[in-house]
């Protein structure tokens, strides 16, 4: 989460405490609606389907860093 708040930091200079609002209220809503729908998802896909649907999401948000990484390079590059 720092590293988030450091790029909104830097990424929205003026606006940054407005967009670390918008990621707050996010994770906070994503807090009040996962312990709602966790107890249908282990109910319907046992306890090894379950574990593992969060696993695919996590494994699905690996390359995520390295494509900030590549994209800022790319547009420092076209910048100069």
């Amino acid at each position: 989460m720092q590293g988030l708040t450091q790029y909104l930091m830097d990424a929205y200079s003026i606006y940054c405490a407005s967009a670390i609002a918008s990621t707050v209220v996010t994770r906070s809503v994503v807090a009040a609606i996962f312990p709602l729908i966790s107890p249908a998802l282990y109910a319907n896909l046992g306890d090894a389907w379950a574990c593992s649907v969060f696993a695919f999401l996590a494994t699905a948000c690996m390359p995520v860093p390295f494509l900030f990484y590549v994209s800022v390079v790319k547009c420092e590059d076209a910048q100069y």
